[in-house]
């Protein structure tokens, strides 16, 4: 028993030497197989609808694709020898043939090359079209009369510039991904507006022939809560700007976006990042929104509420972005991130944002171009940083790299920064410029600059004019930093002359002197000087030389001499944003 273990033990060792020496063998002696690659067609033409193809590619080993055209989407851009590749077309909605190049390799030197023709758009009629949208309508009507409404994701669809969608009251929740994007993924899921057209909600949910919008009382909401998930965008601007043109978006509540996630989806030019603009994202195009609420929105990124990018001229009036949050601490931007876009905002309230990082209401950076923001008649009220405990800076107005923005009768107020975080009410960094006319800093707290912090990086530079910061807490001063400059405003307790020289015997006291936020005629939320021998009512600018400024620094006139409640100026020489009663 005892030999035949031995025997058996010496016949195993003896097999695995044998073997071992084999693969030695069989090791030395492979040649690895030359890369061959080739499509079966050089040359596919297809439609000028969505379309999506299989490719058939020849190949001895595993091979990659890729494309040069940013409206083809590679669903299957790899696989092994006798697979197929699959792409995406998207419609072409230009009235032009188009070409694309579709590359299959191995490596670098092994490779070959396919050429795809899309037919060209069908030309958009020439009469404006108008579209009728109800939560009863259906895909199947043409939804071009109240009588046969469409749905809203089809009307998005068969838009042309010029264009109108009609939207009656109710709830509408999209069913289609954003160009580009993944079907499947319910989070990709957008309302697209691809073409410059108009989009007015609040007609009544029954509206006949003849309806008239009010959409206070027929709200109409766009929602990107979607039942098992909620889509990272409610909205998507990806029209291309066209000359007399724009996007418009009157009446309507956006609401329930979650943004986040990683990587770019790309569109006519633009990379929509899936981590930014849970409510709204813009990308390169020119829109006007009116009399709309984009609220409650969240991110577990950046940018709850809104992001505009690449270059996009947006006009937001009569609006409220509001009630907007992260989910998570490194999170920045919670109502607005202008990213390298030009932004106007009248007559709105940017208020209750809630951000893990910096930047709670209006948040402004781009490190390769500027950025310009002009805000008047808002408030930026109530906002936070540092929601998860950090010590994040800027809950109002944070004018980052290369920004340029201007306050016309703006009310700051409310905002709080994170712990320890700079700036209550407006903080610079990184060579920022903001100029402030007739505007009211008040009630935010910070850890340094309480009412207005510049940054120590870059040359940064703030000027105040006709303004008043003060009432602000969480520092000793209202104010930190270089780079301010002070012309007949109120800064803490010293109110200062047009060439900045503290006026003798003149004295503020915020407590006593200015009020609480609250509705006082206007459109938004303000504070109003109170108190007698209140130095904001007696040292501020005239109505000359109000206008002199509006010429020099090239405002608005029309708002420029009136308050952000749109009292007139004339008589009055009141430092701040608003007139007393």
């Amino acid at each position: 028993m005892k030999q035949s273990i031995i025997y058996y033990l010496f016949t195993l060792v003896v097999f695995s030497l044998v073997m071992v020496a084999c693969q030695k063998i069989d090791a030395e002696s492979f040649t690895p197989e030359d890369p061959s690659i080739n499509f079966d067609q050089q040359h596919v033409t297809v439609g000028n609808d969505v379309e999506e193809i299989e490719l058939e590619i020849n190949a001895n080993l595993p091979w990659r694709i890729r494309t040069d055209a940013a409206w083809i989407t590679l669903i299957k851009a790899n696989g092994t020898a006798g697979e197929k590749a699959k792409i995406a077309v998207q419609r072409n909605r230009t009235t032009e043939e188009r070409t694309a190049h579709i590359i299959a390799y191995i490596t670098d030197a092994s490779q070959t090359e396919l050429l795809l023709t899309q037919a060209a758009g069908d030309p958009p009629p020439d009469y404006t079209r108008h579209f009728y949208v109800k939560t009863s309508g259906t895909a199947g009507n043409d939804g071009l009369s109240w009588a046969a409404p469409t749905t809203l994701d089809k009307a998005l669809d068969e838009v042309a510039d010029g264009d109108f969608i009609h939207i009656a009251a109710g709830t509408y929740a999209p069913t289609t991904a954003l160009t580009g994007g993944t079907a499947s993924d319910l989070k990709e899921y957008t309302f697209e507006i691809r073409a410059n057209v108009q989009i007015i909600g609040g007609y009544p949910t029954n509206a006949q022939e003849g309806a008239i919008a009010d959409p206070e009382n027929s709200p109409t909401v766009l929602s990107g809560n979607l039942g098992s998930d909620k889509a990272r965008h409610v909205v998507a601007v990806t029209a291309v700007k066209a000359e007399d043109q724009e996007v418009s978006l009157k009446g309507l509540t956006i609401r329930d976006g979650n943004a986040g996630g990683s990587g770019n989806i790309s569109v006519n030019g633009t990379n929509f990042s899936r981590a930014h603009g849970g409510g709204i994202i813009i990308g390169g195009a020119k829109v006007l929104i009116d009399n709309c609420q984009i609220i409650e929105n969240t991110t577990a990124n950046h940018a709850a509420g809104m992001y505009i990018t690449n270059q996009a001229v947006v006009t937001i009036k009569n609006s409220s972005i509001s009630k907007n949050s992260a989910s998570v601490a490194a999170s920045n931007g919670g109502g607005i991130w202008n990213d390298g876009s030009t932004l106007y905002i009248y007559n709105s309230t940017v208020s209750e944002n809630r951000i893990g990082g910096v930047g709670g209401g209006v948040y402004a950076l781009n490190t390769a171009r500027t950025t310009y923001t002009y805000m008047y008649n808002v408030t930026i009220a109530n906002n936070v940083t540092g929601i998860f405990g950090a010590n994040s800076a800027a809950p109002g107005y944070y004018g980052r790299e290369l920004s340029e923005g201007v306050m016309v009768n703006c009310t700051i107020y409310g905002n709080t920064a994170g712990g320890t975080g700079a700036g209550g009410g407006i903080r610079m960094h990184g060579s920022a410029k903001l100029n402030v006319f007739s505007s009211t800093i008040t009630n935010n707290a910070g850890g340094t600059g309480s009412g207005i912090d510049m940054s120590a990086t870059g040359t940064n530079e703030v000027n105040l004019f006709n303004t008043i910061v003060a009432g602000n807490t969480g520092a000793a001063t209202q104010t930190a930093g270089n780079g301010i400059t002070v012309s007949t405003s109120i800064v803490g307790s010293n109110v200062y002359d047009a060439d900045g020289v503290v006026v003798a015997g003149a004295t503020f006291d915020a407590t006593t002197m200015l009020g609480s936020l609250g509705n006082h005629g206007g459109l938004t939320q303000t504070v109003l000087p109170i108190g007698t021998g209140n130095p904001a009512l007696l040292y501020g600018l005239n109505l000359l030389q109000l206008q002199l400024l509006s010429i020099n620094h090239n405002l608005e006139e029309d708002f420029v001499t009136q308050d952000q409640n749109d009292k007139s100026r004339t008589g009055k020489t009141v430092m701040g944003a608003a007139l007393p009663l």
